[in-house]
């Protein structure tokens, strides 16, 4: 079991404070109708990539983190809902991200051989739940030193500002400041609302913005595993060429398949015949003509595919290429729709849903101690997702799969799945 201390905690507020005449930022309808939730991501270095070479590191992370912060000002304030309409506004206030320091005995490395290092992760999280509520802290960060060697930086970010593109953004920038290299020159722009998605006036806010059971620190949905997976190049590369005569999927559509099958088989007939998987898709690229790589919040939709005749690979791609502006439209109208209806309504979602950190970047997060050797996703209170990480290599791939127990005994057994695993 790993054994954590708590060393210190403090608030880190903009270098240079925030204008108080700035106006409050309001969310965008994309960012409504997105989960109340922290994304969680670890960022592992090994006692390779020490800091001990590097004078006062522990300094020199939040100096980079307060002259981020003047950039990423939204982060360091407070969302609040509006008293006429109840949309969601960030009060840019300068309240400040958590910085918390922790020392953890042992070595990483020997701690990543442990059986099951992913059930401590919530000890190397700054925020130990994955529900957030207005008013708490946007962003907070805990870096955990291990007295033998190694350490780890767990940053949590409310999904309510920003998705997985814009963490990664905001990593680029703080890991640049921190090794002393200039700006990276794509600085966050925080106006998709009143440029492309303002949101309707909501009488009251869904109630599970406001409302949610807190688990005790460590806990998770008892009934759901957490399982990590990992294709390396090779894999990727055989499952890329064993489509049909003419037909290439890339990476995340081939990987998508192969997990599409094997959950078909792990959930069972009812599912066979009927079971369709929603695929997240960043409409940065899909809508150039309103919105830039820099755009900074929850710029994503997803399609439902079904895989027709078992060609999955290609349902996703032509679903993918579906999404434009008029779709996106739609889908912000369904889904606010259903928000609505949620308190009322006790029905589950019964789709699968397939998401990608791939080519997001993470792996160049080097705060001048070197790339980090591990990139781990610290969300625990999910079901019937998977989400595609890099492998170190940027060739492979690592499914993180959130699943039924029951099911996920036969999912990992799969003989399917058990040929394309690295050893």
């Amino acid at each position: 079991m790993l054994k954590i201390q708590i060393k210190s905690k403090e608030t880190i507020r903009p270098s240079s404070p925030t204008s108080p005449n700035l106006p409050p930022i309001q969310l965008s309808s994309l960012d409504h109708t997105s989960p109340p939730i922290y994304t969680h991501i670890l960022l592992f270095y090994s006692t390779t990539t020490s800091t001990t070479t590097i004078t006062n590191p522990l300094g020199r992370l939040k100096t980079s983190l307060s002259s981020t912060l003047t950039h990423f000002f939204p982060l360091a304030g407070r969302i609040q809902p509006s008293n006429s309409d109840g949309t969601l506004h960030v009060h840019c206030t300068d309240n400040g991200a958590e910085f918390i320091e922790a020392l953890a005995e042992g070595d990483l490395e020997s701690f990543l051989k442990t059986s099951s290092p992913i059930d401590e992760f919530p000890k190397l999280l700054p925020i130990k739940k994955d529900q957030f509520k207005l008013s708490e802290a946007l962003l907070a960060v805990q870096v955990t030193m291990f007295d033998s060697g190694g350490h780890v930086l767990g940053l949590s970010m409310s999904h309510l500002i920003a998705d997985g593109a814009s963490m990664a953004m905001f990593l680029k920038e703080w890991s640049s400041i921190s090794r002393g290299t200039a700006s990276t020159g794509s600085l966050p722009k925080f106006d998709s609302s009143s440029k492309v998605f303002p949101p309707q006036p909501w009488s009251a806010l869904p109630s599970s913005s406001v409302e949610k059971e807190e688990h005790e620190e460590g806990d998770q949905v008892s009934t759901v595993a957490i399982r990590r997976f990992v294709i390396d190049k090779d894999g990727v590369e055989t499952l890329r060429s064993s489509g049909r005569e003419g037909w290439r999927p890339t990476r995340v559509e081939a990987v998508s398949a192969l997990t599409w099958r094997c959950l078909r088989r792990a959930k069972g007939d009812a599912w066979e015949n009927s079971g369709a998987v929603s695929q997240v898709v960043n409409i940065r690229k899909k809508m150039a003509a309103a919105l830039f790589e820099e755009d900074f919040g929850n710029l994503w939709v997803d399609v439902v595919v079904k895989g027709e005749d078992g060609r999955l690979e290609e349902g996703i791609r032509e679903g993918v290429r579906g999404v434009d502006e008029e779709y996106v439209r739609r889908w912000i109208e369904v889904k606010e729709k259903r928000e609505r209806r949620r308190s009322s309504s006790s029905s589950a979602r019964s789709d699968w849903i397939l998401t990608s950190w791939c080519r997001m970047g993470f792996y160049k997060s080097d705060f001048g101690w070197g790339e980090p050797a591990w990139v781990g996703c610290g969300l625990r209170e999910m079901k019937d997702v998977c989400m595609f990480i890099d492998a170190k290599d940027g060739q492979g791939i690592e499914l993180w799969v959130w699943l039924d127990a029951d099911q996920m005994t036969k999912f990992e057994t799969d003989p399917e799945l058990l040929h394309f695993l690295s050893n």
